[in-house]
């Protein structure tokens, strides 16, 4: 388990930048993906990520995206 942590730790940087990159209709998927790696420690961060990112997408895809915002809140 705690492999696992120090690997959340190492890649979750790079995860949330190319949220904060990728083209706007990949937000959604990728957001889902990478919510897997969320944990108390970094719930903050990710979430401002997609709230920055929510302004770019249409409706469809901002519903994709607060109702992983609302997982994530919920689970930590």
């Amino acid at each position: 388990m705690a492999a696992q942590q120090g690997n959340v730790a190492l890649a979750f940087p790079y995860l949330l930048h190319h949220l904060e990159t990728c083209r706007p209709q990949d937000v959604p998927q990728r957001a889902e993906k990478t919510a897997l790696a969320v944990n108390a420690r970094n719930r903050k961060q990710f979430v401002a990520v997609l709230e920055k990112r929510l302004v770019d997408l249409s409706g469809a895809q901002a519903a994709r995206v607060k109702k992983v915002i609302k997982e994530v809140g919920q689970r930590w």
